[in-house]
C-alpha cells in the first residue's frame, strides 16, 4: 500500500475449524505499474521482510498449484522465515504472489495477489 497499492480482494480461514487448522490470509491489490516494476517491488518487500522469492517456472514451479499457461505469474517462498507462533507446529511460513497483467506488455496496470500459509496449529 506504501507503493500506491490499492486492496480490491481479501480472506483467508484462521485454521480454527473442524476442516482446518492450518491458517491462511491473502489480499490483491492493484497497483499503476507495470509488471516488470511489480516484480521489482514483490521482490524488495519479501526481502525487507525476510523471505527470498523464486519465480515459479516449468522447470522449478515449487508448491505452485497451476496449469503451465500461468506459471510465469507466481513468485514464491516456502524455505525462508520460520513460523515465530508458539501454538502452531514448527514450521516455515509460506509466502506466494500472482502477479497479473493482461493487457499489452506495456500496460501501467498489475494486479498483485498474497498468499500467507502458516504451520498449522498444535493438537
Amino acid at each position: 500500500m506504501k507503493a500506491g497499492g490499492v486492496k480490491t480482494t481479501s480472506g483467508g480461514d484462521a485454521g480454527r475449524g473442524p476442516d482446518n487448522t492450518q491458517p491462511h490470509y491473502s489480499a490483491s491489490y492493484e497497483l499503476s505499474i507495470e509488471k516488470t516494476e511489480a516484480i521489482k517491488l514483490i521482490t524488495k518487500v519479501a526481502s525487507d521482510n525476510g523471505y527470498n522469492l523464486s519465480h515459479a517456472s516449468l522447470t522449478n514451479r515449487g508448491p505452485v498449484p497451476v496449469a503451465e499457461q500461468y506459471i510465469d505469474n507466481w513468485f514464491y517462498d516456502t524455505v525462508g522465515k520460520p513460523s515465530p507462533y508458539k501454538d502452531l507446529q514448527p514450521g516455515k511460513i509460506n509466502l506466494f504472489f500472482v502477479l497479473n497483467n493482461d493487457g499489452p506488455s506495456d500496460a501501467n496496470t498489475t494486479a498483485v495477489s498474497i498468499r500467507v500459509d502458516l504451520p498449522g496449529f498444535k493438537q
